[in-house]
């Protein structure tokens, strides 16, 4: 989504653990695109690499880590962001296959967030308006419920 912006970004770092993933990767030539840095592995791996000035947009996806993972990602964001305009969001599929786990989820990382300085605001989106297939592909098979709530942060500015 990034690089089909209007203006692509002028650096555009991925963190990406999964081999099939970065297999995809290289196949369609995300390894050679402009602006383009790859980092192998998970963000754990490369944390250090990441304290460079600061990123206008921080996206991470949550799958195969459990909370504890992302609650420590959520302690070393203000030091990713660049400043009061940057923003964060994440893959928040915590505990949504069931009602309740994903409210108490939806609290709990708000709490979170709040806790280190960024606001959040969610926004719901309709994962059962579009019935084409090739829209979610398989992620479609993650949602049992008709609304995903698509978390967008900020830095609280004092």
């Amino acid at each position: 989504m990034f690089q089909h912006l209007s203006v692509s970004p002028s650096e555009h770092v991925i963190i990406e653990a999964h081999p099939d993933v970065l297999q995809h990767m290289r196949e369609t030539g995300w390894y050679d695109k402009k602006g383009v840095t790859i980092l192998e592995g998970k963000w754990q791996d490369h944390i250090e690499a990441l304290h460079i000035p600061g990123f206008d947009v921080v996206y991470t996806d949550t799958f195969s880590e459990d909370y504890v993972e992302l609650h420590k990602f959520f302690e070393i964001l203000p030091e990713l962001l660049e400043g009061p305009d940057s923003r964060f969001s994440f893959f928040h599929g915590l505990g949504a296959t069931n009602a309740l786990f994903y409210d108490v989820y939806t609290q709990v990382s708000e709490m979170h967030l709040a806790d280190v300085g960024v606001n959040i605001e969610w926004s719901e989106v309709d994962v059962f308006a579009d019935t084409t297939p090739a829209t979610w592909g398989k992620t479609r098979e993650y949602f049992a419920m008709r609304h995903y709530r698509l978390p967008i942060g900020k830095m609280r500015t004092v």
